[in-house]
């Protein structure tokens, strides 16, 4: 990635990637198989079910104390910036 972006950002060329493709390593979309027409309210419907349960289930990791620290420090002086006191 870090060759490709910045040249042209086309992958189809790169030895990388061709060799992920002869091995069949596609990405297959989990809300609405390739090649199959679907109704748009029916993947709507499980698009927002699927986002729900992400919602649901996603646990935030706890920033690090030095990094929690920091941003407490960058906000106390914008206040002060801001606020003048």
């Amino acid at each position: 990635m870090a060759e490709v972006i910045p040249r042209d950002g086309v992958f189809l060329g790169e030895m990388h990637t061709v060799t992920h493709m002869r091995q069949g390593a596609l990405w297959t979309p989990g809300l609405s198989p390739r090649g199959k027409a679907e109704a748009g309210a029916d993947l709507v419907a499980r698009a927002r079910a699927r986002a729900r349960e992400i919602l649901r289930r996603h646990q935030v990791e706890p920033l690090p104390d030095d990094v929690s620290r920091h941003l407490d420090e960058i906000l106390a002086q914008a206040r002060r910036e801001l606020v003048g006191s």
